[in-house]
């Protein structure tokens, strides 16, 4: 419990609820579950019946998020047979007609109701309207409410961007337009994503982060922001801030320790740790990061010669002075 009792509570005291267990405020630590010997071929057969059945009625290998609303249930117990609240959400909007009714790139599926599909370019504004529109409809018509099973996350997200499988974009957290996070990327509330910020997958950007526009993140890149973590020690008040400046190169498997700042066009090579600031265009590599070379915006090395030098595929022309490189 949250004053750190233990109890135990047999399955009927335990206040279940729809596809919840109701211990709101506690926290589950062990479970003992009772279950009937079965033949194992007859099982295996039993799951593949279930899986074909799931398969062929859901949109099962289309972009979409899961269910969308929860069943309608009656207050104070199940629904009376017979009624609309006795319908599933999914039988109450086919009723309507509304299989394919669509917004934009957002479409209510054709196989499954309950379920809005992303048949290309769909917007989060796009299935927000379907999913109002199909709300109003259910009402109008059957004077059902129907309740969201998804979760809306009152994150700001521009125009274009993707987001792709198993991300997490909490509440609070902003992102600009034409971005694009590849699969399991977490961005935490307080963090800032500029536009054409370029996420590949395995990438947490905590609290305090701030990624400027056209910065580009390699799969397992690594940000921090304490200095001195402890599980047992709340740091929460204690985070500090990571700037990643406009077209920044964070390598693959590369960290980055909190509290630095990379400058414009810097560029980290895959594995190294940064733990100093970083200067506009620097080439950085190791453990820890140190300073090899100079990078041109376009991604090119460059090669100085009596401190300047020019961009071999670009043609941009660079001067180096006390340790810093500035375009001429």
């Amino acid at each position: 419990e949250s004053d750190g009792t233990v109890r135990s509570l047999p399955g009927a005291e335990v206040p279940w609820q729809y596809r919840s267990s109701g211990l709101v405020g506690s926290v589950v630590v062990g479970a003992v579950v009772q279950l009937t010997p079965g033949d194992p071929k007859a099982l295996q057969q039993e799951i593949k019946q279930h899986f074909r059945w799931r398969k062929a009625g859901t949109p099962f290998n289309e972009r979409c998020c899961g269910s969308v609303f929860r069943n309608p249930s009656a207050p104070g117990g199940a629904p009376p047979s017979g009624s609309e609240e006795s319908r599933t959400a999914g039988q109450l909007i086919d009723a309507l007609g509304l299989k394919g009714h669509r917004v934009g790139g957002a479409q209510v599926s054709s196989k499954h109701a309950n379920y809005i599909v992303n048949t290309g370019g769909a917007t989060a504004d796009d299935v927000l309207a379907v999913i109002e529109q199909v709300r109003g409809k259910v009402f109008a018509e059957y004077g059902v409410e129907l309740q969201l099973e998804v979760q809306v996350i009152e994150a700001t997200v521009g125009k274009g961007t993707k987001i792709w499988h198993f991300c997490h974009v909490m509440p609070g957290a902003e992102i600009g337009e034409r971005c694009s996070l590849g699969q399991n990327v977490v961005v935490m509330p307080g963090t800032t994503i500029g536009n054409n910020v370029k996420i590949q997958n395995n990438v947490s950007i905590y609290e305090g982060v701030v990624l400027e526009d056209d910065v580009f993140c390699g799969p397992s890149c690594v940000f921090t922001n304490v200095t001195t973590p402890r599980s047992h020690v709340s740091r929460r008040g204690e985070y500090v801030q990571t700037l990643v400046r406009r077209g920044a190169t964070i390598g693959a498997n590369a960290t980055v320790v909190c509290g630095i700042t990379l400058g414009e066009f810097a560029f980290v090579g895959a594995g190294a740790v940064v733990t100093a600031d970083v200067p506009a265009h620097a080439l950085m590599v190791g453990v820890p990061a140190r300073r090899v070379g100079w990078m041109c915006h376009c991604g090119e090395r460059l090669h100085l010669s009596s401190g300047e030098g020019t961009c071999e595929r670009c043609g941009s022309r660079y001067r180096e002075v006390d340790g810093r490189l500035s375009t001429l």
